[in-house]
């Protein structure tokens, strides 16, 4: 599902996110890190709609800036940041040539500090026909909040696991996935309660109601 970015991609990477009384204190703190510092912000659009970049503004500056974040005008608009790109945000991925629909998919950012290349799960590689032999992947941050739910909702990675032309699977169980499977299914496989559980929490994470799981048991499949 994730998709690894560099933190110099995630600086030049940015969305104007609207001030509000919940994430004002993380925007605060984005503007006065600034551009050069991840997690910081690029730019600040006040209530009026004047953008204004903060590449070569200075620490006190921003600090005048961050300070004005939750003023409205009449109608109610308020401040926009332009925060870099943060861990858990949706990108579209895409890897040319465009073949087929999973070519264009979205994924939740990890951003990796320290790194200057884009890791993504094996899964992922026959969409992309990506081989790792230097392919070229281009990644876009959606910029209004409709992009971002058809990113999450529509073009989501965990739901292109078919291709439209003929109904074939595109995405599945490789490499490791496999040997992991057979081991797991193997007659008398002992689990310790904490294995137990992590598997159990990954097949229904997206559950949301409450699952009671038994204690102190021996379980074998």
């Amino acid at each position: 599902r994730q998709v690894g970015i560099p933190e110099v991609f995630a600086k030049r990477l940015s969305w104007p996110e609207p001030v509000n009384q919940y994430n004002v204190k993380r925007l605060r703190q984005a503007v006065l890190n600034g551009p050069h510092v991840w997690p910081g912000a690029n730019y600040v659009i006040d209530e009026r709609g004047n953008k204004i970049d903060l590449s070569k503004k200075q620490a006190q500056f921003r600090t005048a800036m961050a300070k004005q974040l939750e003023k409205k005008d009449a109608s109610g608009q308020c401040w926009k940041v332009g925060r870099h790109l943060n861990d858990g945000d949706y990108v579209l991925v895409n890897r040319q040539p465009t073949l087929h629909k999973a070519s264009l998919m979205a994924h939740q950012v990890k951003v990796n500090q320290g790194q200057r290349v884009i890791r993504m799960h094996y899964a992922n590689c026959k969409s992309y026909n990506a081989d790792f032999d230097g392919d070229e992947i281009n990644v876009h941050f959606p910029q209004d909040q409709f992009g971002r739910a058809e990113a999450a909702c529509i073009v989501k990675n965990d739901l292109q696991y078919i291709v439209p032309t003929d109904g074939s699977p595109i995405r599945g169980l490789i490499q490791d996935h496999v040997i992991a499977g057979v081991q797991i299914c193997q007659l008398n496989r002992m689990f310790s309660q904490e294995e137990y559980h992590e598997l159990v929490f990954l097949m229904l994470s997206n559950l949301t109601s409450e699952l009671g799981l038994p204690n102190n048991e021996i379980l074998t499949v």
